[in-house]
């Protein structure tokens, strides 16, 4: 599943790539800016995803609230490779684009790098998923955040 997840947040970053062609905003941008749009609006998609799996956990899982350390369902299995795959997804493009661009973002990638971490060790021990899960709500803002930067690219940051 952890495959399967890096290749549907791959073709989310492809289908950007794609969609944006249309949009005389992103003509204008750099090329790293580029990237960093189009990344954008994977991690956009994956906050969407991460808030209802979030909130869905807190509220309606009792299995995971039994158990904390090694309670899990079918759907925590489901969440904790797909956040998995996304993290191993954003750390391969955050290095390759560090690498290309010659700019690396300190607190980006440590925060990617500890949170792709945290869920491998949750996959290798099948266990925390809990925790795991109750902690993609950290995700909640990121459609937010992802959506105030193209607004602000899109020169549109002061609209009412």
């Amino acid at each position: 599943i952890v495959g399967y997840s890096f290749f549907f947040f791959f073709c989310i970053y492809l289908s950007s790539v794609i969609l944006s062609q249309l949009s005389a905003t992103y003509e204008a941008l750099s090329n790293r800016e580029k990237v960093f749009w189009h990344l954008s609006i994977v991690r956009a998609v994956f906050g969407v995803f991460a808030a209802y799996v979030g909130a869905a956990t807190v509220l309606g899982e009792p299995e995971l609230h039994a158990d904390v350390v090694n309670g899990k369902t079918q759907t925590s299995y489901f969440n904790i490779m797909m956040t998995t795959g996304f993290f191993a997804f954003e750390c391969t493009m955050l290095f390759g684009s560090n690498l290309y661009f010659g700019y690396v973002d300190w607190n980006l990638t440590l925060h990617h790098l500890l949170s792709l971490l945290g869920y491998l060790m949750a996959v290798y021990y099948d266990a925390n998923h809990f925790f795991g899960t109750v902690g993609m709500l950290v995700e909640m803002t990121t459609p937010f955040s992802c959506l105030c930067y193209l607004l602000i690219k899109a020169k549109m940051a002061d609209t009412k």
